[in-house]
């Protein structure tokens, strides 16, 4: 009997000793990859957040593009002392509101999305009665052109920032 205690004291304490350590490995690895998971999770998210920003910028830059070229054409269309050839018609006019409408339901700043719709509302009228409107059209110019301005410049990483 003693020598089976012999045998079985080393033998309980290295099963004890493979079950301890295989344990602690394992946990060990499993809050590695928890770690890193988390690590890749907020990089995907950072990535994600950064493109974001780039396309709402992007969007930005073409819809102040677009209202300034809509502004353009609008002139061009109101002037009647231009030749024919060169005076914008109707169709010209429209593309160029279609695309101010387009851009302006892509942007996810508000403020900058609804002074360039209120633009749009306020050039339809000067193209309408061109005379009563210049003042409402310069003044919702001013304004679009002033809230996108405000849109680009704003820094999408300030924590009191949010798109609104």
């Amino acid at each position: 009997m003693v020598e089976s205690a012999d045998l079985l004291i080393p033998a309980v304490s290295a099963v004890i000793g493979a079950i301890v350590g295989g344990g602690a490995t394992i946990i060990s690895q499993i809050l590695t990859q928890r770690g890193t998971y988390k690590r890749e999770r907020e990089a995907r998210r950072d990535a994600f957040q950064t493109r974001r920003f780039e396309i709402e910028r992007d969007t930005l830059l073409a819809l102040q593009d677009a209202v300034t070229k809509h502004s353009l054409t609008l002139s061009s269309y109101i002037n009647g002392d231009l030749p024919a050839d060169i005076r914008a018609t109707d169709t010209d006019l429209l593309d160029d509101w279609r695309e101010v409408v387009k851009l302006a339901h892509r942007v996810l700043d508000r403020d900058a999305a609804q002074a360039a719709t209120e633009y749009c509302d306020v050039a339809h009228r000067a193209a309408q009665d061109p005379h009563g409107e210049r003042q409402n059209l310069i003044s919702a110019f001013g304004k679009a052109q002033q809230a996108l301005g405000a849109a680009i410049r704003h820094d999408p990483f300030q924590p009191d920032s949010g798109v609104g």
